[in-house]
Formats: C-alpha cells, structure tokens, sequence
C-alpha cells in the first residue's frame, strides 16, 4: 500500500494515537472520511484473547471488534483480507455485529512469489473502489497476533504490516 499511496498520509492507530486518547474517537475520526476498509484477518483472528483467556472480538469494547463493527455500521465498503493462509471466518464463529463480514468477497494475500501480484490485486480493487473526484481516504484494519513492528518501519522496508491497528490512506499517487 506505500508504494500506491501517498505515506503521510497512511494511518496507524498504534504510530498515530497520542497518550490519553481515548481510542473509540479516534476509530470514529479515522472512520469518519473512509471509502474503503481493510479487515486483515490472519490464522490467530479469531482466537486471540485478552489477559483473562476470553476471546477479544467478544468483549465489545475491544479495539478491532469496535472498528470492524463501526465500518460495517457505516456500510463503508469492508474487504477482507486474508493472510498467513486464514480463511474467512463462518458466520457462527463471530457475534452477531460482525457476522456480514462472512459474505463479503475476500482479497488473499500471500507470501512470496506471490505476494506482489497480490498485492497490485488488492491496490487495483482499491483504486476501483475510491471517488477518484474527491480526495480519497482508505482505512485498514490490520489485526492478527502482536508481531507487528512499528508500521512505519514496515512501510519503509516494503513488508505487509501483521497485526494492530488502523491503517488510513489519503490521496492515491
């Protein structure tokens, strides 16, 4: 997504929420111009848990639970993506707020040697999907496990972000 967006203006709520933000405003505003939503879903999705063993996407204050159901409140065009091999989720395996994603076409993305053509898929579908007479804003949800370095190392080195946040991109090259 670097290489076919402008990187100013990509955004990731773990690089750009400031200290005491309380972060159900910030994935509002960060929602509030987007066309597009990225739901990166990887083989722990679905699994992960909070501290307590209880699975995060039904705590409904969680972050990634918060964003997906936003969007789709929203009816802002939400595209899975699929990686490390994860298939879509079934409609039983989510609450109730999420389960329209299940229907939704999913773009997968895989590692070398197919990653880059994957990756212009995805781009192109993008930039299919944006108003291209106005300025455009691309939101990606990014979550999977915490091994995710900081995502603007991540676009400076060309690597697919894993896991963690919000990733907002303004104004197609």
């Amino acid at each position: 997504l670097c290489e076919d967006f402008e990187t100013e203006h990509l955004f990731l709520d773990v690089d750009r929420q400031a200290p005491g933000e309380d972060y159900r405003t910030v994935i509002g505003r960060a929602l509030d111009g987007a066309e597009v939503v990225l739901v990166v879903i990887g083989l722990r999705w679905l699994t992960i848990t909070d501290r307590d063993g209880h699975r995060r996407l039904d705590d409904v204050d969680d972050m990634v639970r918060l964003e997906v159901e936003t969007a789709l409140a929203r009816h802002l065009r939400v595209i899975p993506v699929l990686v490390q091999g994860a298939a879509m989720p079934g409609e039983d395996d989510l609450p109730p707020s999420l389960r329209a994603l299940c229907f939704l076409t999913a773009v997968p993305i895989r590692p070398d040697p197919d990653f880059r053509p994957d990756m212009q898929r995805l781009v192109a579908a993008l930039l299919g999907a944006l108003r291209p007479a106005i300025a455009t804003t691309v939101i990606s949800v990014i979550v999977d496990d915490n091994s995710i370095s900081s995502p603007t190392e991540q676009c400076a080195q060309g690597s697919p972000a894993q896991a963690g946040g919000v990733c907002r991109a303004d104004d197609a090259r």
